[in-house]
């Protein structure tokens, strides 16, 4: 596994730019109120900054949130007091496990 990691790092980065756009879309779907917001699919954010700025917007407004299809390893802490959200999707990554917090997103359907 780790073999694989280290191959998939040198042929794509270490997504460290991606990340960084990803905090950004998430700033400005925060600032347009969206409901939805869906990370590009392209299998190179390995992982997620959930900047302060939108933390409001994501507790309160954001209702769907699809991270699929990338590389992330571990979900934030900050994502599980995302309260409002009635879908997550975090399929198709690299997640060794979630954590109990979990439990606190009791909108998932």
């Amino acid at each position: 596994e780790d073999q694989k990691l280290c191959r998939l790092l040198r042929k794509n980065g270490d997504g460290k730019t991606d990340n960084e756009d990803l905090s950004q879309q998430l700033i400005t779907a925060s600032q347009k109120g969206s409901t939805q917001f869906k990370a590009d699919d392209n299998r190179r954010i390995t992982a997620v900054r959930i900047p302060e700025s939108v933390m409001s917007w994501g507790c309160t407004t954001l209702t769907r949130l699809d991270l699929s299809s990338n590389g992330i390893f571990e979900i934030p802490d900050e994502l599980y007091d995302m309260v409002s959200l009635t879908v997550l999707d975090i399929s198709e990554n690299c997640l060794f496990g979630l954590s109990h917090k979990l439990g606190n997103l009791k909108r998932l359907t």
